[in-house]
């Protein structure tokens, strides 16, 4: 599910920014933010994943039916914030640019505020995260880089509920790997 949220955030900043300049080529990508940036690019980073309690925590199991028609007892789904920091990095003598490119990220994720996910009638809401300069400090520093224009989102809230780890499990159990 983290995955496909990531995803789906890329493609919509991808067409907006390749759209408004002009561009061919993608320049928006997932990635972690290292020393050896990549220049001339807004970054996706997944910064924590967190638990949402605005609406209380169920502790009550779930109960339903498998495929087989057997009553199965499963644990209670967990509602999920995800922490996402955007950031251009282009280089130095390009920092007009990168806050250019800073403007209209921000645009396109205001008019973009819910994320609409395939095969899902569930949408996401993304909102800006108010981060301190220590906190930003902190956040630049771990991942050893310059100081960027970024913006942290909160995507809330999914649920897990286990049905999708099983699924994935299951693909990758009938997948044959070839390590050699």
């Amino acid at each position: 599910m983290i995955y496909n949220i990531l995803t789906k955030l890329k493609l919509i900043l991808n067409e907006g920014v390749k759209s408004s300049f002009g561009l061919v080529k993608d320049i928006v990508e997932i990635s972690s933010i290292t020393k050896e940036k990549k220049e001339g690019r807004v970054l996706i980073t997944l910064l924590n994943v967190e638990r949402d309690t605005s609406a209380g925590i169920n502790f009550k199991s779930r109960a339903g039916l498998s495929v087989s028609n057997k009553f199965i007892q499963g644990n209670p789904s967990w509602s999920i914030n995800l922490l996402v920091l955007v950031s251009v990095v282009f280089p130095s003598s390009g920092y007009e640019s990168s806050l250019k490119i800073m403007d209209l990220v921000l645009d396109i994720l205001q008019r973009n505020h819910q994320l609409n996910l395939p095969n899902s009638t569930e949408y996401l809401v993304i909102e800006p995260v108010n981060v301190s300069i220590s906190e930003l400090s902190n956040i630049w520093s771990i991942c050893s880089s310059d100081l960027n224009p970024s913006i942290v989102l909160r995507i809330r809230s999914f649920n897990i509920d286990g049905n999708g780890v099983m699924q994935i499990h299951q693909e990758i159990k009938e997948r044959i790997l070839d390590l050699c």
